[in-house]
């Protein structure tokens, strides 16, 4: 299910595909990803997992949408207190998708498919049950 995120907010292919701003659509739309799998998921594991996921994507995201006319002390110091505020985090989740067109309720649907029971495998949908 997270190669389905491909679709709608795809990692550049090429040298002239990487932009910043396809960067930071990329790594916006996986972090809202694990972060609804973070909210969602029924296994205290994988939670565990989504949040360390959702914050490097974060990381990643935040970077790439600010790097360009910011000095590196004053984002550092920004970054650092958003991700101590999963509300701004959050906020700025939602901007920033909906500033990139990708659609925040397609991310949800992932999402959620990843945290439903696989009745046939045993594990959870998309995730390959390997944390």
């Amino acid at each position: 299910m997270i190669h389905a995120l491909d679709q709608i907010a795809p990692y550049p292919k090429t040298v002239a595909e990487a932009t910043g701003e396809a960067m930071a659509a990329h790594y916006a739309a996986k972090a809202a990803l694990w972060g609804h799998i973070a909210l969602h998921h029924d296994d205290p594991d994988m939670r565990g997992r989504a949040h360390r996921e959702m914050g490097d994507a974060y990381r990643l995201a935040y970077l790439f949408y600010e790097i360009a006319g910011n000095a590196g002390d004053r984002l550092a110091a920004e970054l650092w207190q958003t991700l101590n505020d999963g509300e701004e985090m959050a906020a700025d989740l939602e901007a920033w998708l909906a500033e990139y067109a990708v659609p925040a309720d397609q991310i949800a649907e992932i999402a959620k498919q990843v945290c439903e029971p696989n009745p046939l495998a045993g594990t959870r949908a998309g995730m390959g049950g390997a944390a």
